[in-house]
């Protein structure tokens, strides 16, 4: 009897293993899409002002993204590129909160 509840516990922690790493693998991929904000903020330092131009409104729009990984790499992104290129990065916040339609007024105040 020992031995079969053994291979039994053996069997189960088998396919708590394998769910473990299914999911582990699930979390990896879902977790990838932040990778190349994240890239370009450890990379900030040797990135010209002209690139902060250009990631302005991508950041901008990813402020309100729900995956909050994302987010949060956006909201470091806007914040590095803000720092670099302030004049452009505050155009987009007064042009967002400016706006005479409701919706993108209330997403800039949001963001």
């Amino acid at each position: 009897m020992q031995g079969a509840s053994l291979a039994h516990l053996n069997h189960f922690i088998d396919y708590y293993f394998y769910l473990f790493q299914c999911v582990s693998c699930a979390f990896q991929v879902r977790n990838v899409f932040h990778a190349p904000l994240a890239l370009l903020v450890k990379g900030a330092v040797v990135l010209p002002e002209e690139l902060f131009i250009d990631i302005i409104p991508v950041a901008w729009e990813l402020l309100l993204e729900s995956d909050q990984e994302v987010a949060a790499s956006a909201a470091s992104l806007f914040i590095l590129c803000a720092v670099r290129a302030p004049n452009h990065a505050s155009d987009v916040m007064f042009h967002a909160l400016s706006n005479a339609d409701v919706t993108t007024k209330i997403n800039g105040i949001l963001r």
